[in-house]
């Protein structure tokens, strides 16, 4: 028999599972110590883990997770509280049927780490100076700095990480959102999944500014935490798209460089169209969030640089066009005509 499904997407089964597992929470810490954390956030969590990592995260430290979310959410943002979907998204444990793996209680134990060292902070900002200039020094980056995805399983848990005392730029991004997250610092990977003239993409982070404002930071610029201007400066012109990953998708782009709006048409609806960008290997796709080509009357917003337009019919790729927008280009519109493309560029 089918499953009942839920707007989220979670099947009846699986919404039964995440009670089971709260209730399981409850009874194992008391209701009066299970109240201490709101219940919705607590689901929020349970829906995150896998049916696996509820049978093996023990009830008190998935609660120890949650608590230590709840007492460091106001540290920063007094004058302009975080809203709760801001808490839910960015500073929850990422992924943390991942990353308990090797250490069940990491976000604890970073936490208990890293608050003396921002003891001193009035703000966020001057937070984040501490905490990427800790990096800088303890945390070396190994291997190349470009990226081409940001890995599901299998990259190194931020406790990993720590005991090495070396990662991956990928790596070591993960472990700052965890250690922002583990003060009470909103956090989040970015990801520029392909560079113009480069050989894949790269990895960074986001913390948000109690202002509202996402401010940028890589390991590869070490300890200069100037809000991503090394950073927009080192990706100058090579970018394409930059989406935020892995938990809530957003696309980005229009943050760290000029955009250019892309418009297809096309008679026959099966013809769709990617944009690929010149790699030290060759062409390769950009990678944005319409990953499965731009269909007929949609468009796509990309950053403004040389890039080519590939034109695919029945799964058949038959056109490759070089698109080189100008300085002033803000809207190209590509028309099929006759089984060519007319490309037009406007302000």
């Amino acid at each position: 028999m089918a499953e009942a499904s839920f707007d989220d997407g979670t099947t009846a089964h699986d919404r039964a599972k995440i009670y089971e597992f709260l209730d399981k929470v409850e009874t194992a810490v008391g209701i009066k110590e299970f109240e201490t954390v709101p219940y919705e956030r607590a689901k929020h969590l349970a829906e995150s883990l896998g049916n696996l990592d509820r049978l093996s995260l023990p009830p008190r430290v998935f609660l120890d997770h949650l608590k230590t979310v709840e007492s460091g959410k106001s540290r920063f943002y007094r004058q302009q509280p975080l809203a709760p979907e801001q808490v839910d998204d960015y500073l929850l444990p990422m992924r943390l049927r991942y990353e308990h793996a090797s250490h069940q209680e990491w976000m604890v134990e970073l936490a208990g780490k890293f608050r003396p060292l921002v003891k001193e902070g009035t703000g966020v900002d001057e937070a984040a100076v501490l905490i990427t200039r800790w990096i800088s020094d303890h945390l070396k980056v190994i291997g190349p700095t470009r990226a081409y995805r940001i890995p599901v399983c299998g990259d190194l848990d931020p406790m990993t990480v720590l005991r090495g005392k070396a990662g991956t730029e990928t790596d070591l991004s993960i472990f700052a959102v965890a250690a922002f997250r583990s003060l009470g610092i909103p956090a989040r990977l970015t990801w520029a999944p392909a560079l113009r003239n480069e050989d894949g993409g790269k990895v960074w982070i986001e913390y948000l500014r109690e202002n509202g404002e996402w401010a940028a930071w890589a390991p590869s610029c070490g300890s200069t935490c100037d809000g991503g201007k090394a950073l927009r400066a080192e990706l100058n012109g090579k970018l394409v798209f930059v989406l935020t990953n892995p938990e809530a998708p957003l696309d980005v782009t229009g943050a760290y460089a000029p955009m250019v709006e892309l418009r297809f048409e096309s008679a026959q609806q099966d013809t769709t169209a990617c944009i690929l960008v010149p790699g030290s290997t060759g062409l390769a796709p950009a990678g944005g969030l319409e990953s499965d080509g731009i269909k007929p009357g949609h468009g796509i917003r990309f950053a403004r640089g040389a890039s080519y337009l590939a034109v695919t019919s029945g799964g058949r790729a038959f056109f490759l066009s070089f698109l080189d927008p100008g300085k002033d280009c803000k809207n190209i519109l590509v028309r099929m005509e006759n089984g060519l493309p007319r490309i037009e560029q406007s302000p």
